[in-house]
């Protein structure tokens, strides 16, 4: 996860180049059908988690929890179907204090 979360907020590619693909990371979060109120939970305890390590930067803090929930709730729900569906050459998304880096 840290290599994965370093090359995600643009650190070094050390993950993609030592564990795999960013379509794999999809791949194993896909086929599971709608699944809001997990996400919804998911998200509650990534944010308690910041919360009981008293991470005192308020700004760092929204901005790991923005990211978090933008990964749950919209990367890695985009194919609820099936695994097949991901395409084969997806690109790990950056993020920075901004959100997103289109």
């Amino acid at each position: 996860m840290a290599a994965y979360w370093s090359e995600a907020w643009d650190g070094p590619p050390l993950y993609s180049q030592s564990y795999g693909s960013e379509s794999s990371v999809v791949r194993m979060h896909s086929g599971n059908g709608e699944h809001e109120e997990m996400d919804r939970r998911a998200i509650r305890c990534f944010e308690q988690a910041l919360q009981d390590m008293d991470l005192e930067d308020e700004r760092l803090r929204s901005c790991l929890a923005d990211y978090f929930a933008w990964a749950t709730t919209v990367y890695m729900a985009a194919y609820p179907h099936s695994p097949g569906d991901v395409p084969p050459d997806l690109r790990l998304p950056r993020w920075s204090w901004n959100g997103l880096v289109r």
